[in-house]
């Protein structure tokens, strides 16, 4: 069976079949976004981090790790509504996220204390 498969791909290659494509998922594009968002976070860029959270949100609205890392990049811009609502967010689509969960105790917190 191996060897079929084998003899079959050397074939498709030999017909100019190697320029196959392919559909990149949306789930992949955002987990790219996603990373290009954290370094640019690392690199202390946080508003073009945020730009680039929302792309991988708009393309996987149920990433929590997406609305987390946004949250973080809004906390480090002074933005407390947009970060505590990006944090509520995570734990929506993950109930189980911990640290978002203690972003948004601290960010509620300090939305409380400094008004």
């Amino acid at each position: 069976m191996r060897r079929r498969l084998l003899i079959g791909v050397g074939a498709l290659m030999a017909m100019g079949a190697a320029a196959v494509t392919y559909e990149v998922l949306p789930s992949t594009r955002a987990r790219s976004w996603n990373e290009r968002g954290i370094a640019l976070a690392e690199a202390g860029h946080h508003e073009e981090a945020v730009r680039a959270f929302a792309v991988a949100a708009d393309l996987n609205p149920g990433y929590s790790a997406v609305h987390y890392n946004m949250g973080r990049s809004y906390l480090a811009l002074l933005h407390t509504d947009q970060a505590a609502t990006c944090f509520r967010r995570a734990l929506d689509e993950d109930p189980g996220n911990v640290e978002a969960s203690r972003m948004l105790t601290l960010t509620s917190y300090a939305l409380r204390r400094y008004r």
